[in-house]
């Protein structure tokens, strides 16, 4: 791995998992209008936007007219449980802390929408001004597996591809930072260390705090 100069964080599985919360937020969202749902029919979009939890499920039932209603209700059930119930990794805010004392740049990208972010790194503890950039889901034509949300955030840094580092739990994600030409370190939150690597994985972790030890080795 080349010396890193950037270190970019997907949200969900690296340093929350705020899946569950969001699940109870679409699904009692959804039954508002009359619309059973659960994890069978969100886990098909998992990884690819919240937004689908409301979307897809909503135009099926015909009631494109509620989507908007329901997309505000979700995110309005998700700030209220995130406060109690998101999964924040241990390790999250003190390697984020560490990492902004080394100089780094640090930057947040994520297939969420912008408002669940922020929900999520407050309830997180984590302030958002320790990332240089933020960019989420609403912010890019293309989500990952695609490069293009990595590629971007690369180029807002002003940092050279070859010299960022992707921290990753999925299996597209790592796909989407390969395909932007970065370093990925993944961590076995989600998959197995065998399917990140052999998905393209250049570091596999149990926990995010190895991720100090990746950087030393390259000073």
């Amino acid at each position: 791995m080349k010396k890193i100069e950037a270190v970019i964080f997907d949200m969900d599985g690296v340093l929350v998992d705020s899946e569950p919360v969001i699940m109870r937020a679409a699904t009692e969202a959804l039954a508002e209008e009359g619309i059973p749902a659960g994890y069978e029919t969100f886990r098909p979009y998992i990884g690819a936007g919240e937004e689908h939890f409301i979307l897809d499920p909503g135009r099926q039932a015909g009631k494109e007219e509620k989507i908007h209603a329901m997309m505000a209700r979700m995110y309005e059930l998700y700030a209220k449980y995130a406060k109690i119930d998101l999964k924040v990794y241990p390790s999250a805010v003190q390697v984020i802390t560490q990492l902004r004392q080394r100089g780094l740049h640090l930057a947040l990208v994520s297939s969420s929408q912008r408002q669940k972010l922020l929900v999520s790194l407050e309830a997180a503890g984590i302030d958002a001004k320790q990332f240089d950039l933020i960019l989420s889901g609403s912010e890019v034509t293309k989500k990952k597996p695609d490069p293009e949300p990595y590629r971007l955030a690369g180029e807002r840094l002003g940092v050279l591809p070859k010299c960022c580092l992707v921290i990753e739990d999925a299996l597209s994600g790592i796909a989407a930072a390969k395909g932007a030409g970065m370093q990925c370190a993944a961590v076995t939150t989600s998959f197995s260390a065998s399917e990140l690597m052999a998905a393209g994985a250049d570091a596999v972790m149990e926990d995010i705090m190895e991720i100090l030890d990746i950087l030393n080795e390259k000073e």
